[in-house]
């Protein structure tokens, strides 16, 4: 691999800039990215993405399976990566690639340099770049169409960007911040919002809140971020636990209210307006079936004077 690409002066500025590793990887990544969009054995790799093995990633770097994959992690934590896996390879799309990197023609060498002059250069730069386009320019050509008018667009993306703040409020100081809100970050949102609609972020936001583990307390120091969450099958499950807690929720507030209910004490007349109603039920019985073994029962309630009280007609007699 030959050429050059720049990088923005503030990467020191990154939270993670002390950590040699990920510079280190951040660095072979967006050197493997493509200039341009191409294929690799048959899937097509956008431009600032790359198609790359665990093994070629061990070879190049010098890191062990376990440090390559921690520093994987904390990159696409802060933002940096997002990385789909399939059985054969991974591609991994550097999100900034877009601002930090130009196409390898424009920085000739210079052996170029004193063959040509100025102007030629200019115009090898223009030729060169009037067929790549930018995530950006990407996105808009995939979701604008004839019948789709941009307001709609620029609306729906500054949704996602109050998510992006409404989760930088809830989780201050709980989880890692979002910093840039890139292209894939923003189609990842928009898909969870279509599947699920927009009263799903509450709730998942809520549930993350609810589980400890999300939230780092684990062994191995695991903090879900605003990528894992938003992720399609990451989104999809924290819903469904959100509302699998919700029933259990409410069916432990019936039971708790049926008991209490059970538990009240009874007051006189309810005492008395069931034992009425247990005397009616024997006098039925007994009505049905005169030798019924209830009888005995409503002979005895007789002689005490219960039924007569009651207001019940009925007598050993009938």
């Amino acid at each position: 691999m030959s050429g050059w690409y720049k990088q923005l002066r503030n990467l020191s500025e990154r939270p993670w800039y002390k950590d040699s590793l990920m510079v280190h990887l951040y660095h072979y990544l967006k050197e493997r990215a493509y200039v341009a969009d191409g294929t690799y054995e048959g899937i097509i790799i956008r431009r600032g993405s790359c198609a790359v093995t665990r093994s070629e990633m061990m070879e190049a770097t010098g890191m062990k399976y376990m440090t390559l994959d921690r520093t994987l992690k904390k990159l696409i934590s802060y933002g940096e990566i997002v990385v789909k896996a399939n059985s054969r390879f991974t591609v991994v799309t550097v999100c900034d690639y877009d601002s930090c990197v130009m196409p390898e023609s424009l920085f000739p060498t210079t052996d170029e340099i004193s063959n040509e002059t100025s102007s030629e250069i200019s115009n090898e730069i223009t030729d060169e770049t009037t067929h790549i386009s930018t995530i950006e320019e990407r996105y808009k050509d995939n979701l604008i169409s004839p019948n789709s008018p941009y307001k709609n667009e620029r609306e729906t993306r500054d949704v996602v960007l109050e998510i992006k703040k409404r989760y930088n409020k809830t989780f201050d100081g709980k989880l890692p911040p979002l910093i840039r809100l890139h292209e894939p970050t923003r189609r990842m949102v928009e898909a969870c919002i279509s599947k699920f609609g927009l009263q799903s972020i509450d709730r998942v936001f809520e549930q993350v809140l609810s589980e400890p583990f999300s939230l780092g307390q684990n062994k191995t120091g695991f903090k879900a971020s605003f990528q894992f969450i938003f992720e399609p099958r990451n989104f999809q499950q924290y819903l469904e636990r959100a509302i699998l807690a919700k029933k259990q929720k409410e069916n432990k507030g019936v039971g708790t209210f049926e008991m209490a209910e059970a538990e009240a004490p009874k007051t006189e007349e309810q005492k008395t307006e069931e034992q009425k109603q247990r005397l009616l039920t024997l006098v039925e019985m007994v009505k049905k079936n005169p030798s019924s073994h209830c009888r005995g029962a409503l002979t005895a309630a007789y002689n005490a004077g219960t039924l007569s009280q009651l207001g019940i007609d009925w007598n050993p007699l009938n």
